[in-house]
């Protein structure tokens, strides 16, 4: 079930991302919370990591849509 987005921004405010922050999101299902970090909080690169490799090709499509493909880095990994 995907986090409602102004959830993942309320998670983005208590960990104080801020512009220039690396961002990890292990288990980032859609990448809607590295997607958020990078569009909303200006942060600098995310990494995303599932252990699902349908949500990591979720995860990729996702930030390429949002033109931030050279921004993320998503894996397979545990």
């Amino acid at each position: 079930v995907p986090t409602p987005e102004d959830i993942v921004e309320k998670m983005c405010d208590l960990a104080k991302i801020k512009e220039g922050d690396v961002v990890a999101d292990p288990g980032c299902g859609d990448g809607v919370l590295v997607l958020t970090a990078l569009k909303k909080f200006k942060a600098s690169k995310a990494f995303a990591f599932d252990i699902d490799q349908k949500k990591v090709d979720e995860t990729k499509e996702n930030a390429k849509k949002a033109g931030l493909q050279d921004k993320v880095e998503a894996r397979l990994q545990n």
